[in-house]
């Protein structure tokens, strides 16, 4: 499971496979429910929404691409932020997930940003986790 450093995967595993999967169904249905919410809107509008609301998948297809190299704690970390913000980005356009009484459009600009949240805060989290602790340091 290493690659001749400590702590750093060599490979994703089971977990890496599923999140890789979780994030191509998710780009995908999650597009697809905004075109169909959408579908009589402008094209411009729709251009803008479709790169919006797909700009999380990439952002964790580029994270998750990068990985492996990286070490364990912050790898399992990232596969877990892709398949929850996978499985709730869809489910949230899907309206599984009781949303307030307001036009579709707030749906897929708020949804975008939580998941960029969502994102940036296990990206923290998973820095954090692997930094070298800063007390550990000798200083001369």
């Amino acid at each position: 499971m290493t690659n001749g450093e400590p702590g750093v995967r060599s490979s994703g595993g089971p977990l890496h496979a599923i999140a890789w999967v979780a994030v191509v169904a998710g780009s995908a249905g999650s597009i697809g429910l905004m075109y169909l919410a959408g579908s009589r809107a402008p094209w411009l509008l729709l251009a803008m929404f479709l790169v919006w609301v797909a700009s999380p998948f990439v952002a964790l297809s580029w994270a998750l691409r990068a990985a492996p190299r990286w070490a364990a704690a912050a790898g399992a970390t990232i596969d877990g932020t892709a398949l929850v913000v996978a499985a709730a980005s869809v489910a949230l356009y899907a309206r599984l997930i009781p949303a307030p009484r307001s036009p579709n459009a707030f749906i897929f600009i708020v949804g975008p940003l939580a998941a960029w949240f969502a994102i940036a805060s296990a990206g923290l989290m998973a820095w954090r986790a692997t930094a070298p602790s800063r007390s550990a340091t000798p200083r001369a």
